[in-house]
């Protein structure tokens, strides 16, 4: 079934190519090493965001995202496509419905998404719920404190929340990013579990000539 999401990412981003004069992608390999008391797993993301106008501020995105079983963690994957809105220059909101696969079970899952983007501040904020895993979030805010740097925090469910720091030094629309978020003692019953993290992503825009 992860198979079969993947290659419905794929012919999504195919459609989008056909439908649009340019598409908006976004890929990311993230690694994460969860602390809990007495163990550390570490696991490794690869998640992949694509969008584009379809007729004036109205578009369609499609998400996509997977854990690989490797270095202990629980295989999963998602995918989930649906209508975006620029509402204004700075903000847009997005809905989507697709499926997930989690512990053997395919099921549907739901989600929400808003990003707001205006001069050195950029956040984001998306909404997940599905029948087998449950519900999760993710949001983030960041500054731009240079031209290639970005310093913001980052909350996401089950892992906590916490600064991160991001560079494009790379160039070739290449971030390396990295963050440690921590778990309150609310969640965890003793001590704060400090759960690093680290990523590097690639967004970019295709055009497509017609």
């Amino acid at each position: 079934m992860i198979n079969r999401l993947i290659i419905s990412f794929v012919l999504t981003f195919v459609s989008f190519s056909l439908a649009s004069a340019q598409v908006n992608i976004t890929a990311e390999n993230i690694f994460i090493q969860e602390r809990t008391p007495g163990s550390h797993v570490y696991t490794h993301v690869l998640d992949g965001f694509v969008q584009t106008n379809v007729y004036k501020r109205l578009g369609l995105f499609d998400s996509y995202w997977t854990q690989p079983p490797s270095f202990g963690g629980t295989a999963y994957a998602e995918n989930y496509v649906g209508p975006s809105l620029q509402l204004t220059k700075a903000l847009q909101v997005g809905a989507g419905i697709g499926a997930e696969h989690y512990l053997g079970v395919t099921g549907l899952r739901y989600a929400f998404y808003g990003a707001y983007s205006k001069g050195r501040l950029n956040m984001a904020l998306t909404y997940e719920n599905g029948k087998k895993s449950g519900r999760w979030h993710m949001g983030f805010a960041k500054w731009a404190i240079t031209k290639k740097e970005n310093l913001g925090v980052r909350a996401q469910a089950f892992m906590g929340s916490g600064p991160f720091i991001e560079t494009n030094r790379l160039g070739h629309g290449l971030t390396l990013w990295g963050g440690v978020l921590a778990e309150g003692v609310r969640h965890t019953g003793t001590s704060p579990n400090l759960n690093p993290m680290f990523g590097l992503y690639w967004s970019g825009t295709i055009p497509f000539k017609r």
